[in-house]
Order: C-alpha cells, then structure tokens, then sequence
C-alpha cells in the first residue's frame, strides 16, 4: 500500500468495497428460506445489535487512529497480552475470510468455465491470493485506481438490484408469512445478518494513513456502516417483494432477478451475477491490503521473532514479507481443513473476541474521561459481543473445533511467548 494519505471519500469507499459482496448478494436466499417477508427483521434487529460496536470502535479509531487499530486499542487500554490476543485473532479471522472470498469467487467462476474445472480448486485459490498479494506489493495502492474499477463492479450489480426489484415488486410477497416464526428462528439468522455488517473495522488497521485521522476515520466507519445497513434491509425488502418464496430456492438470487427482469435478454442478468461475484473478490483484494497492517504491528511491537523482517517496507512502502506470509497463512489454512464449517465458526469467533476486547477497552477509557460515548455504550457492545461469541460456542460444540486455525492460533501465541521470553533474557 502506498504511504500517501488516503482521502476521506477514499477511505469511505474502501470500507464500503470491504463490506458489500457475499452477504449482501447472497444472503436474500438463505434469508427468505427462513423467514420469508420478515427477513429484512433480521437485518434491523442485526444492525440494532452491532450499533454499540460500530460507536466504539469508531469513538477508540478516534483516539487512536494508528495502524493495527483494534490491537492497539486493547494494548493502550487493557494489556500488552490483550493487545496480542486482540491482534493475532483479529489478524487470523480475516487472513481467513480473504481466502474463503475467494474460494467462492473461483468456485462461482469454475462452474461457469468449463477448462477451469480440470485445475485443482486449491492451486486456484493460491493462485488468486498470491496475485492479489504481488499487487499491493508492486504498489497498487488500496486508495487508487483499483479501488474505483472494484467500487464499478460493486455499485453497478447493486443498482440493477434496486431498479430490477423496484420494478417488479409486488405487495402480495409481503403477506409470506414463514410457516414458524418464533425468537428461536429469528436466533439462527441472526448471526448470518451481522456478518455482512461487519467489515466496518477494516479502517482501523490502517488508521494512521487516512488524511486527518483523528476525525475521518470516524466518519468513515459512521458512514459506511450507514449506508451498508440501510442497502441490505432495501436489498432483501426488494428482493422477497419481486420474487416471493421461490427466492429460498434459488441458486444465484441476482441471477432469479435478473432474468425475472430483462426476460429474453438474459445475457444482461448473466453480466450482472457475474459481477457480483468480481464484486466479491474486491473484498478479499481490500481485506489483504488492509489486514497485512495489523501483522506489522504485531511485529512491530515486539511480538514476534524477525520482527525486522517482518516490519520491511519495500519502495512503495508495502509490508511486503507480511503480505506474502498473510497470503501462506490464509492458503494453508483452508488447504489443511477438512471442513469449512468449525472453520468459518472460528473466524467469527475471532473477529467478535477482538470486538469485546475493544469493548472493555473502551469502558476502560471511558472510566478515564477519554471517550466521547456514554459508557452504557460500550457495555452494551459488550453484551452484543457475548452474545455472539456464546453463538460460536454452542456452533463449535454441534460442528466441533477447526483444528487448522486453532494450531495457527496457538503457534502464534507460542512464536510472541519466545519473543518475549528472548528480549527478557537480552535485557541487561
């Protein structure tokens, strides 16, 4: 990533080009099968939960708008141990998230092309990570002309979705009642409605790059989390009202749409899905660009062995060894997991584990006057944060643990154990 300061719109559209793709285009059917004409519920009552944290972590970036945001915050206002555990779990779950971004992409894309069929889906997904990786490192810049083309493949699927479903709304979808509806149904949509409203953090980890950090960085997260939470209730509001139940059945929901729209012209709704998925690879592009951050400072830190190594920016000023040990880290562990489903838990898992520690970092700081924010909001970012994790738990008992990430936590957590260990001894 390129040292210039990066713009307020820049850092607007760059959390808005992490946060829209997979949840936004593809939750509508796993919704509607649910909940039917009340899945756009699940969204406002998401929104309503993860709105203490979107505040503090906006109001800590604010006090703070370094890079590693949510490793620092833990750092500055808990513990330098917390501030690793932060770090290091945050760092993992998007690592991840970047790869299983792009397995959808490629697996989207194979089952469109049919020589891309014969290759091994893994050498795929290395194959795009690494390209991904190489770009940031040969200096395309995440606040660049990149970020526009991805904000063009995002924005044009989006639109035709709103003027598709507009079109062809018809109110009588909205009298689909799901068959059972209860607080134990809405409970099992939950989760997948505030995953696509996260994403927002993303910024933090390279706070001390925006132009007037101590108050973009602020807006940035504000806005986009605005704009992101009021186009998924529109979006799936729109969706269900053009096509009715039969959304809960559908493979590709912008592709259903589409075709319900154009008729015989379906080279359009093709061109349109198609997009949604180049959509979706623009997030894992802005999520390896950005997350590499967050390993930097670990390093930087002092928590891990060749952190000199580590902390290299090359010319254009990219942690390029970070990048390319991001870009291992997030092969290897899809590659080694036998199942994606403990896996995906454990990225979640991470992430909200993050959140909470911001969050009583955050009531830290406000005990000391620091924080704009009433103190009630924190602890009720609290509250959405177990709430969540105690999701992951009951998921991690059902599915059983990831294996794959938890080695990589541990090691992790081993390699900042000898670190610290070693510059003990060194000391005089």
């Amino acid at each position: 990533m390129s040292r210039k300061s990066i713009p307020l719109i820049g850092a607007i559209l760059l959390v808005l080009n992490t946060m829209i793709g997979g949840g936004l285009f593809l939750n509508p059917k796993q919704l509607a099968l649910v909940a039917a004409a009340l899945s756009p519920l699940g969204y406002i009552i998401a929104a309503l939960l993860v709105l203490p944290i979107v505040l503090t972590i906006a109001d800590l970036a604010r006090l703070q708008p370094v890079s590693g945001g949510l490793y620092a915050y833990s750092k500055t206002y808990l513990s330098p141990f917390a501030g690793f555990l932060s770090g290091w779990g945050y760092f993992l779950s998007k690592a991840t998230s970047a790869a299983f971004l792009l397995h959808m992409v490629n697996t989207y894309f194979c089952s469109q092309i049919p020589f891309l069929q014969d290759i091994n889906p893994l050498l795929l997904d290395a194959s795009l990570l690494f390209l991904f990786a190489s770009f940031h490192i040969v200096g395309i810049s995440i606040s660049g002309k990149m970020q526009y083309l991805f904000s063009v493949l995002k924005f044009t699927p989006l639109t035709f979705g709103f003027i598709a479903g507009f079109m062809t709304f018809d109110k009588a979808n909205l009298s689909i009642m799901p068959a059972e509806f209860s607080l134990a149904t809405l409970s099992t949509i939950l989760p997948t409605c505030i995953y696509a409203l996260v994403g927002f953090e993303i910024i933090c980890a390279i706070g001390g790059f925006i132009e007037n950090p101590v108050q973009n960085i602020r807006r940035t997260i504000l806005i986009a989390f605005a704009f992101v939470s009021t186009a998924v209730v529109l979006f799936q509001l729109l969706m269900f009202g053009a096509l009715g139940a039969p959304l809960g059945d559908t493979v590709f929901p912008m592709l259903a749409l589409g075709t319900q729209f154009v008729g015989q012209y379906i080279i359009i709704a093709k061109i349109m899905n198609g997009l949604v998925f180049a959509a979706v690879s623009g997030g894992a592009f802005f999520m390896i660009g950005s997350n590499c951050w967050n390993l930097h400072a670990l390093a930087k830190n002092g928590h891990f062995p060749c952190a000199t190594s580590l902390t290299k920016l090359n010319r254009f000023g990219a942690p390029w060894v970070a990048l390319l040990l991001q870009a291992c880290t997030s092969i290897t562990m899809i590659g080694i997991s036998s199942n994606q489903v403990p896996l995906q838990t454990m990225v979640i898992f991470g992430l909200f584990g993050a959140f909470l520690m911001s969050s009583f970092a955050a009531v830290q700081a406000g005990r000391k006057g620091l924080l704009h924010l009433p103190v009630i909001v924190p602890i009720l970012a609290i509250g959405t944060c177990s709430y969540v994790l105690a999701i992951c738990l009951n998921n991690i008992i059902k599915f059983g643990i990831s294996f794959s990430f938890l080695s990589f936590f541990v090691g992790g957590c081993a390699l900042a154990f000898y670190a610290h260990t070693t510059k003990k001894e060194a000391r005089p």
